[in-house]
């Protein structure tokens, strides 16, 4: 299950990529990146990766509370790095 999960992270990514480069003038667009985020979050700590399900939430919680596009796109550059580590990681094992 982990290594399906570690699979799709690309996918995943995308997906956020998409969705965040929408998100500031698009409220369906922020949906579905909140969505993405709270899948992700519930996904990376139930399969062990804390570090990711952190910075997902992390970055949920900025978009739920903050709107500021800014303190979001912060959030989000640290699960982006959090996920090409884990993508890097797996290259070279």
């Amino acid at each position: 299950m982990r290594e399906r999960f570690l699979d799709r992270l690309d996918e995943r990514l995308d997906r956020i990529r998409r969705a965040m480069s929408l998100a500031p003038g698009d409220p369906v667009a922020a949906e579905d990146l909140r969505r993405e985020l709270h899948s992700l979050v519930g996904s990376a700590g139930t399969l062990g990766f804390h570090d990711l399900a952190a910075a997902a939430e992390a970055s949920e919680r900025t978009l739920r509370d903050d709107s500021a596009p800014l303190a979001v796109a912060e959030h989000l550059a640290v699960l982006i790095a959090c996920v090409e580590a884990y993508t890097r990681q797996r290259a070279h094992a």
